[in-house]
């Protein structure tokens, strides 16, 4: 319950900062946000390893392999994409219209670089402010301090 006796959610609380995303969060199922390629974007909180591939295609094109080392160096070792679950993954963001194949630049059809869209980079932005609003949050909380949090 919250101090004013009503167990209201995020409605009751005082959010701060954080109040404009929060306020137009809407709360489908992620299936449905993200696979229809002409809806419109809405706030979907991104899985680590999507924000984390959408993070390093943001820098350039890059091979299925070289993705997987960039996502680990990345993330500090946090997030390990095995080669099994990479190209699942893969497939799904390409689906979700998020990354494409960029072509095949060295003639070794094996290796296929990818890129990420439009969509993929607006999502990537939405994620973005996701997260500061979410460490704002935290702050104005007292959770963790202004150096914290980037350990």
């Amino acid at each position: 319950r919250h101090s004013d006796g009503s167990g209201a959610g995020a409605a009751a609380c005082n959010l701060g900062a954080a109040a404009p995303y929060y306020e137009r969060i809407s709360y489908k199922r992620r299936t449905d946000a993200m696979t229809d390629r002409s809806s419109p974007l809405e706030p979907v909180a991104l899985k680590p390893a999507d924000f984390h591939i959408l993070l390093v295609l943001s820098e350039g094109n890059l091979h299925g392999y070289g993705l997987m080392k960039q996502v680990e160096e990345q993330s500090q070792g946090r997030v390990r994409l095995e080669v099994g679950s990479l190209y699942r993954l893969i497939d799904r963001l390409r689906s979700q219209g998020l990354i494409e194949r960029a072509g095949e630049e060295d003639g070794d059809s094996r290796r296929r670089d990818y890129r990420i869209t439009g969509r993929g980079r607006a999502t990537l932005e939405l994620e973005v402010e996701r997260l500061r609003e979410v460490a704002a949050l935290l702050r104005e909380k007292r959770l963790f301090g202004p150096g914290e949090g980037s350990r």
